[in-house]
């Protein structure tokens, strides 16, 4: 160490000398070597704290951006709209809808062991292999598979297994003993000649909405005289007669000494048992007969008896993919795939018109889609066999196109109409993400029509009344589900600065104009046959354009135009009363609720009528109007008056639509409503149109509509709208 020259101790630098620091060790005390400091020092590094800083400076960039949750941030002075917080269960529903229209995933290998059980299962059978049913992966049968599989293994298949007692089947039904089973009864059928009449209606008018029969081998069993001694092609056969029945004119098709009750005489003979194994009949009996109950006595019979025949299908394993080639699928396998999505069809359209829990979801259920081919090319040469010519349009297409527009109606119900408990499961909250979901939904919706064929777009020209039902039963459809879509968004009267962001007031109220004036063109054609699932289309629209009429802030002709709109819905709910009389109570319930007086104030004034009519009648009130229907009859048919505009056949995908008047449509009691137009053109002068005939989409209701809205029952069961009618008929003071 350097010392001073006065002997005295220098004091130590607070580092190492240069010669030191080269030597690793305290070299200069021990030489006297002269200290040095010519090396600069060593500055500590900084690159993990700069890294550290980096890092801390990322992650509270992430926690500033949309969608993350984040700690709430300190008052700035330019207050700018909170980012709408969308939770990771609204991202989940999100891509769900996004992919409601894609093809249906295939299933996995491990999704089509359970099928092949029912095989395996039958080297444990003793003498009865046919009642082991469909066995889950959870099943006891599938655990002893398991057993059995792991000990093959180990002992040779050679090895002598006399002395061994069979296994037990508990998952076998046990229908007791053979004098317990109840006999074949004596059936009474309707005459020859009447009997292929009624066949043949089925076939023409309800067949072709739900193809759960193959007509081709269904006459060949009837003319083979099957019905006489197979119990279960009897039940289906009367089954078949008693739907002909509600569709034939034929004075002896109705009840002896009833004068009506079309059908009752085939279908009271029928007896759906549960005792034994279910077979393709049993199946096909709770459909047939589902729709009997829902043409003739109600949809809760109905909806209840769907519910058997979704859990009969599983019992048949009818609910799982069978990955079956279409060169080796069978007429039976493709009948028990065809009768099961109706089932799943059915159900789904019962419970959103009885507003209940859908019986079995999208997930529970993976088998094939129908193949889209006509009964006529089912059993041609074996390479050819299921496969519809290029060019021509099937009569399946229509089954198709219901099944995916169910999908959306079924996710609707299950995300917008579900408990508070499923809505904080999934995070669906706040307004902002049921408005989210709302126009994922409706996007989807637009989706599906894009991929309706041609031949099922709604034409009130098109020649084939086939494909004329079809489409018009497809387009109601199409309404009913937006107006479910849209609903839930009606009742919240929201305020002034902070408006929704989808006007769903207007498209409920402009799809409910369509869905009248659809109804009515195809009731003026096809008098005597009623669209499948029609009456809940209708009479849901007459409720959307009565609320409308009760709390919209509207004159003159846009007033009468709706309430000749419900009025359009009673007429025709009433002339269904002879082929479905269960739509007499739903056209009471609307004509009910069209005495309550809750018109605006500016609905009563007079107005100038146009071309200068006098317009005595201006003033008229809900009331005074209730004698309009008796105006409005049904005149003849004539395509050659129907001219369909092309640009609105259909609607444009991707944006919210606001439908007033179906295409081909001519009102002679309420002309110019505006045709369908997207979203944003709100204004009515881009139509050069009364601004009176377009419903304002930015238009709010008071606080008593809103009340009325939000107490409306969501589906038409009698009872809920009995009570409901109740309340409305008290509160204005009306005798019932």
């Amino acid at each position: 160490m350097e010392r001073a020259q006065n002997g005295t101790t220098r004091k130590k630098a607070h580092r190492p000398c240069d010669l030191c620091r080269a030597k690793k060790r305290r070299h200069c005390v021990k030489h006297e070597h002269q200290c040095t400091y010519q090396q600069k020092a060593m500055v500590a590094k900084t690159s993990y704290v700069h890294s550290l800083e980096e890092r801390l400076k990322s992650a509270e960039a992430l926690l500033r951006e949309p969608n993350v949750v984040s700690s709430p941030s300190p008052p700035s002075s330019v207050e700018s709209p909170p980012a709408p917080v969308l939770g990771a269960g609204i991202q989940v529903l999100i891509r769900v809808i996004r992919r409601l229209n894609t093809p249906l995933s295939v299933p996995g290998l491990d999704d089509l062991s359970p099928a092949k059980l029912s095989e395996s299962l039958q080297s444990l059978s003793i003498n009865n292999p046919s009642d082991e049913g469909f066995q889950g992966k959870s099943s006891h049968a599938m655990l002893i598979k398991a057993v059995v599989d792991l000990k093959s293994q180990s002992i040779p298949s050679t090895a002598s297994r006399s002395g061994v007692s069979p296994p037990a089947k508990p998952w076998c039904m046990n229908p007791g003993d053979e004098e317990d089973v109840p006999h074949r009864p004596n059936y009474g059928f309707p005459n020859a000649d009447l009997m292929l009449s009624l066949i043949s209606n089925f076939f023409s008018h309800v067949n072709v909405f739900l193809p759960i029969l193959h007509r081709p081998s269904f006459e060949r069993s009837f003319k083979a005289n099957q019905h006489l001694h197979d119990d279960g092609f009897t039940r289906t056969l009367l089954l078949v007669c008693a739907l002909g029945a509600r569709c034939s004119d034929d004075s002896r098709v109705e009840l002896p000494g009833t004068g009506s009750r079309k059908g009752w005489e085939y279908f009271s003979q029928v007896q759906l048992t549960i005792y034994r194994q279910p077979t393709l009949y049993d199946l096909q009996c709770c459909c047939l007969a589902a729709q009997f109950l829902d043409r003739a006595s109600g949809l809760r019979a109905a909806w209840t008896l769907v519910g058997v025949g979704l859990r009969l299908g599983q019992d048949l394993g009818a609910h799982r993919a069978k990955n079956i080639p279409l060169r080796q699928l069978t007429p039976e396998q493709e009948l028990e795939r065809r009768t099961y999505w109706a089932l799943v069809l059915l159900d789904t359209q019962y419970c959103a018109a009885l507003e209940r829990s859908i019986g079995i979801q999208a997930h529970d259920f993976d088998l094939d889609p129908p193949v889209q081919c006509d009964d006529e090319y089912w059993e041609v040469a074996l390479n050819a066999a299921f496969c519809q010519p290029l060019g021509k349009s099937s009569l399946i297409d229509y089954f198709a196109c219901q099944l995916t527009l169910n999908r959306v109606l079924s996710f609707t119900l299950k995300c917008l109409y579900c408990n508070n408990r499923m809505k904080v499961t999934v995070g669906m909250t706040t307004r902002e993400a049921e408005e989210k979901v709302v126009m994922e939904l409706d996007s989807a919706l637009n989706t599906w029509a894009d991929s309706v064929p041609a031949h099922l777009r709604w034409d009130p020209s098109r020649e084939l009344d086939v494909f004329f039902d079809q489409s018009a039963a497809l387009s109601l459809n199409y309404y009913l589900a937006r107006i479910f879509i849209h609903r839930p968004l009606i009742p919240a009267v929201r305020p002034a600065a902070n408006p929704s962001g989808v006007p769903s007031l207007t498209i409920c109220n402009n799809a409910a104009r369509a869905c009248s004036r659809i109804a009515e063109l195809q009731h003026r054609r096809r008098p005597h046959h009623p669209l499948i699932f029609g009456q809940t289309a209708v009479f849901t629209a007459g409720i959307v354009l009565l609320l409308n009429i009760w709390g919209g802030k509207r004159t003159g002709r846009a007033y009468e135009a709706d309430l000749a709109d419900v009025h359009r819905c009673v007429n025709v709910l009433r002339a269904q009363n002879e082929s479905t009389p269960t739509t007499v109570p739903l056209a009471d319930t609307l004509e009910q609720l069209m005495k309550v007086d809750r018109a605006p104030v500016g609905t009563r004034e007079t107005h100038k009528a146009p071309h200068g009519s006098s317009g005595d009648d201006g003033g008229a009130t809900t009331s005074s109007l209730l004698n309009l229907s008796n105006s409005l009859h049904w005149p003849a048919f004539d395509p050659a008056l129907e001219t369909p505009d092309e640009a609105t056949q259909w609607l444009s995908p991707k944006t919210p639509h606001f439908e007033s008047e179906p295409p081909g449509y001519s009102d002679t009691v309420s002309p110019g409503i505006s045709p369908s137009f997207p979203f944003p053109f709100l204004d009515a002068s881009f139509f050069n149109l009364p601004p009176e005939d377009i419903s304002d989409p930015k238009a709010q209701m008071d606080m008593d509509t809103a009340a009325l809205w939000s107490a409306a029952p969501i589906g038409f069961e009698a009872s809920g709208w009995d009570s409901y009618l109740n309340s409305i008929l008290w509160s204005s003071g009306i005798d019932q």
